[in-house]
């Protein structure tokens, strides 16, 4: 909620996937996404997805 007012999913995170046939029985994939945050809301969150480059993930 925003002031009060709900604030539809779409307004707030976009994002996509797309898979593919990997090489040696390995799937290959990419997403994508955006967040739409608050500033008191961006450590937070990027506190969370930071473990996730230890995956191959990348946030900026």
């Amino acid at each position: 909620m925003v002031d009060g007012s709900p604030l539809p999913p779409f307004l707030g995170l976009t994002s996509w996937a797309a898979f593919a046939p990997g090489r040696a029985g390995v799937a290959g994939g990419d997403g994508q996404g955006d967040l739409v945050l608050f500033e008191d809301e961006v450590n937070p969150v990027m506190s969370e997805l930071r473990p996730a480059s230890s995956h191959g993930a990348t946030t900026s």
